[in-house]
């Protein structure tokens, strides 16, 4: 019963924070934090505690929204990853929640790259599969927590293109930001861009919020 009534509370405050942000016409995307950005001038404002299990077949962007929404019912509009654990088919993410200034959030990209190409996977988390794709026709594998990096040069013309029957081949040139992608199959039709942070989708290809892909850099990172 206990537990019922915490996720109806929850629900209840989302679905206030959705009509909120509607009414004021505006979107609420956090933002992750840079390692190496300094956060010493700044209050902490919650931390969160995130647990993933592989009997949950979550996927990567299932576990952004639950950090998104969690960052966001806290009253933040920033995180740091502090540190995650991880055992045999388990996940354990621990965040801090910070405020920050629109100035302070633009010094925060500043640490970010600025020509790179990412592309994840949309493989349930922990699990043991892989997908393919190749990028100006080099063939790449990704497993479930890795991402593959590209440093684009100079007006350079990038091809990807996600192979197989119902496959789809893209053009992309960063132009001031680095361009984040992740790779899917029918159901990414389902994805809500205000919930997601997709900014885009195809049949097997979405373009992703930079906040959404430097979170999942982070985590992947961390993750041996």
């Amino acid at each position: 019963m206990r537990l019922k009534l915490s996720l109806f509370v929850l629900c209840i405050l989302l679905t206030s924070f959705r009509i909120l942000s509607q009414e004021n016409g505006t979107r609420h995307q956090s933002t992750c934090i840079h390692p190496l950005y300094d956060l010493s001038a700044n209050a902490l404002v919650n931390q969160l505690d995130i647990k993933v299990s592989s009997k949950d077949k979550k996927e990567p962007l299932q576990l952004v929204r639950e950090i998104t929404l969690g960052v966001e019912l806290t009253g933040g509009n920033a995180f740091k990853i502090d540190s995650i654990v991880q055992d045999v088919g388990f996940l354990e993410i621990k965040l801090s929640v910070y405020q920050l200034t629109r100035a302070e959030l633009h010094a925060n990209d500043e640490l970010f790259a600025s020509k790179n190409i990412y592309v994840f996977s949309d493989l349930p988390l922990l699990s043991k599969s892989e997908k393919t794709f190749f990028i100006n026709q080099r063939k790449v594998k990704l497993s479930a927590e890795e991402f593959y990096s590209y440093e684009v040069s100079d007006n350079e013309d990038v091809t990807i293109d996600t192979g197989g029957l119902l496959g789809s081949q893209h053009h992309f040139q960063p132009k001031g930001e680095s361009i984040y992608l992740v790779l899917g199959g029918p159901k990414r039709k389902q994805l809500n861009p205000d919930q997601f942070g997709v900014a885009f989708t195809t049949r097997s290809l979405g373009e992703l919020d930079k906040s959404v892909g430097r979170l999942l850099i982070q985590i992947f990172t961390e993750i041996k």
